[in-house]
């Protein structure tokens, strides 16, 4: 079981990071691309889980904030055009929750803590709304969840899988919600999956689970049914904490979805790799190292949005990445 009082990606303060993007033309440019700089601003709190709203701010859901002394369950909505957080007590621990948008821009939460060392999941589900941006109770999943990853589908439901039961144990229950209906049945992978696993969604409208394990499977979710081994990792090892991304789909190759894994383990590997999702990643050449290991770093996609960046760092300062064409702060 993770100890997350002593491990990097859990550590006690994070940096909450925004970017503007990137003009096309520029993108290639490494002296137009800006840098980041530390904004005078400090969260209140531990920022553990963040999301982009749809109005322009930026959603914490953090509950104890990895501290088990903590009596209240925080979270708090930070507005980056005035630098300003409006705090909110929760009625549950969010700490180590799933987080992902629903198709009318909402936010699903699921999971978080019921008891700290050792660990043990929440069945909670909880809908953010941005408009009122209030927390709203949902129907339970079936068992807890500490550490599991949502994942957006191709129509709109959302998927969850892997975690720390309630009971313990780990979770290789994967539970799809709807919006309308809620929860439907369970349904059992054939293994078990590390924590936070990475998903992401193919064209096809498949999920493909690039790890952290050197071995990859897909989950269909039309016949709830799980291909493992699909892929194996030149790299060979665990890349715990390390980082996994769905590259930009492209006509010119039919939309062939490539995912590349970097970094992770400890010690760190600075190693990087690609997958086509239909073939073995042994065949992508060795792993191409990178300038540093990647330890601590996660990008989660979301299905219909891209990747999402969630940097883990020592404080809880903000920055903001100035990435205007010509423009630097």
């Amino acid at each position: 079981m993770p100890n997350s009082r002593r491990h990097p990606a859990l550590a006690t303060s994070f940096v909450l990071v925004l970017a503007l993007l990137v003009p096309t033309i520029a993108a290639a440019q490494a002296n137009v691309v800006g840098q980041w700089s530390i904004l005078s601003n400090q969260s209140p709190i531990n920022p553990i889980h963040v999301a982009l709203l749809p109005t322009g701010k930026i959603l914490i859901a953090s509950g104890t904030e990895n501290d088990p002394t903590h009596t209240v369950n925080r979270g708090a909505v930070y507005d980056p055009r005035t630098g300003t957080f409006n705090l909110q007590t929760l009625d549950w621990d969010a700490f180590c929750n799933a987080m992902s948008h629903l198709s009318d821009g909402r936010i699903l939460i699921v999971g978080g803590t019921i008891q700290y060392n050792p660990f043990r999941g929440s069945k909670n589900t909880t809908i953010f709304d941005p408009a009122t941006e209030r927390f709203v109770r949902v129907q339970d999943m079936a068992r807890g969840r500490w550490y599991p990853s949502n994942t957006t589908l191709a129509d709109g439901r959302t998927m969850v899988f892997a975690g720390i039961t309630d009971l313990g144990n780990f979770n290789n229950d994967v539970e799809i919600y709807d919006a309308a209906s809620g929860w439907g049945a369970p349904a059992t992978a054939p293994f078990v999956p590390p924590l936070y696993p990475w998903l992401h969604l193919l064209p096809n409208g498949k999920i493909f689970f690039s790890g952290s394990t050197p071995s990859s499977a897909i989950f269909d979710p039309a016949t709830r049914t799980w291909t493992q081994n699909v892929a194996t990792t030149t790299y060979g090892q665990d890349r715990h904490y390390g980082s996994s991304v769905l590259l930009p789909l492209s006509p010119t190759d039919g939309y062939r979805a490539r995912i590349m894994v970097m970094g992770g383990n400890n010690p760190a590997t600075a190693t990087a790799e690609p997958c086509s999702a239909n073939e073995s990643l042994a065949s992508g050449g060795r792993p191409r190292p990178l300038h540093a290991g990647l330890h601590g770093s996660r990008l989660q996609w979301r299905g219909e949005a891209g990747c999402k960046p969630v940097q883990r760092c020592g404080s809880r300062h903000i920055g903001i990445g100035s990435r205007v064409t010509g423009q630097r702060s």
